[in-house]
């Protein structure tokens, strides 16, 4: 298993999901995005385990494209238990620049109120997909118990079968893994017979979709 091949075919299958993707879901007339303001911003963000934060402005062209992607994003996040919220920069002028807002839109997930870049697209699938990411850790270990529904998780999943957590082969998965696991769902199997009955016979990487022909 080498990992410019896995690249390789993860830029592949990564063009396949922007040029197939399509949008189904209708905008929902109940707002589920939390409304911020200078008062309740810190404690609110200290309270949520995982949310994603919209700086914004009234005025913003591009702003106003995200918000209705950003409202289905919300409505879809809500069974992960992943908040989202808007704060209005015009109104919170001090907070923003305390938050170093370079302009706008800016997204930014908190975790407990410590706060990192958002590096996802601004459409909904976008934004439910990487979010959901945050929640796993970089790989995460299959089963035949969980295999099926963690490989459905996201339109692509990239599955590694090894031998076992000490091979080199799970280290170079691992070290990817953590590279990519804001763009990517990672996971492991060390287990020969489910590694069997998905036709696996030695180390290598499976990416599961959602589009196109199922599995590369």
């Amino acid at each position: 298993m080498k990992v410019s091949a896995v690249r390789i075919m993860l830029s592949t299958v990564a063009a396949l999901a922007v040029t197939s993707f399509a949008y189904g879901a209708a905008e929902s007339s109940d707002s589920d995005v939390k409304v911020l303001n200078t008062e309740n911003f810190k404690e609110w963000t200290e309270a949520q385990d995982l949310a994603l934060i919209e700086f914004y402005a009234p005025w913003c062209g591009h702003c106003k494209n995200l918000a209705p992607e950003y409202e289905k994003a919300a409505t879809a996040l809500k069974e992960d238990n992943i908040a989202l919220a808007k704060l209005d920069c015009t109104e919170a002028q001090a907070l923003c620049e305390e938050m170093e807002i370079p302009g706008f839109p800016t997204l930014k997930i908190s975790k407990k109120g410590d706060f990192a870049t958002y590096n996802g697209t601004r459409k909904e699938a976008g934004i439910i997909s990487y979010m959901r990411k945050q929640l796993l850790p970089p790989l995460s270990t299959l089963t035949s118990d969980n295999f099926a529904k963690f490989t459905a998780s996201d339109r692509v999943v990239v599955v590694g079968f090894v031998e076992d957590t000490e091979s080199a082969e799970y280290a170079e998965l691992e070290s990817l893994a953590k590279e990519l696991r804001d763009d990517y769902v990672f996971g492991v199997i060390t287990d020969k017979e489910l590694a069997a009955e998905q036709g696996i016979a030695e180390a290598g990487v499976v990416v599961y979709k959602t589009f196109d022909d199922g599995k590369d």
